[in-house]
């Protein structure tokens, strides 16, 4: 039976590079053997915190020579399951990529949620209500970070009309305006 549809938010070629390239920061096991931390393999695809992560240990302390091999730690967050491990065939990247692959497959693979389209208004001028909404954004972003906001510039093509800078407030208002109103003669 397959478990919920899940999807891989990164490449899983991505995700063997950051394990492998973690191995040695975490606390080694009681044979010497190097851990990495844990990365996000899959994501719930209706709750973005449903995650399934893994962890590698490095196996090859306490083995003899020729049998190294990757244990894979896996934490299941999203049916919830109890944690369980998995093992590569050797300590290449392939064959760390393909473990990971068969970690997958347990679950229903989909392709990633794609963001809603953005619908355009029946009225008013969608491309200018898209921009001064991306405009708006700006300012709230450099409000969050305790930054000014100088507002837009706005850049005259007629000859001796000097250039002006709106704020926040004439923004909002522009916005208001566009959402309801196209410029004659641009559609």
């Amino acid at each position: 039976m397959m478990k919920k549809a899940v999807y891989f938010p990164q490449v899983v070629e991505r995700v063997a590079d950051l394990l492998i390239a973690d191995l040695g920061r975490g606390e080694a096991t009681s044979d010497g053997n190097r851990i990495s931390g844990y990365f996000v393999l899959l994501q719930g695809v209706d709750n973005e915190e449903e995650t399934v992560t893994v962890s590698i240990i490095e196996e090859k302390e306490s083995l003899e020579k020729g049998k190294s091999y990757y244990t894979i730690h896996c934490v299941d967050d999203v049916t919830p399951a109890d944690c369980d491990l998995f093992f590569s065939e050797d300590l290449s990247k392939g064959s760390l990529v393909e473990a990971l692959m068969d970690i997958a497959r347990e679950f229903n693979l989909v392709s990633p949620p794609k963001a809603e389209p953005e619908p355009k208004p029946t009225t008013g001028d969608w491309y200018k209500v898209k921009l001064l909404t991306a405009a708006l954004a700006d300012a709230a972003r450099c409000e969050a970070e305790g930054k000014t906001f100088y507002g837009a510039y706005v850049h005259f093509t007629t000859p001796g009309v000097k250039n002006i800078t709106i704020g926040e407030g004439g923004l909002q208002v522009l916005l208001q305006y566009y959402k309801e109103n196209k410029d004659p003669g641009w559609d």
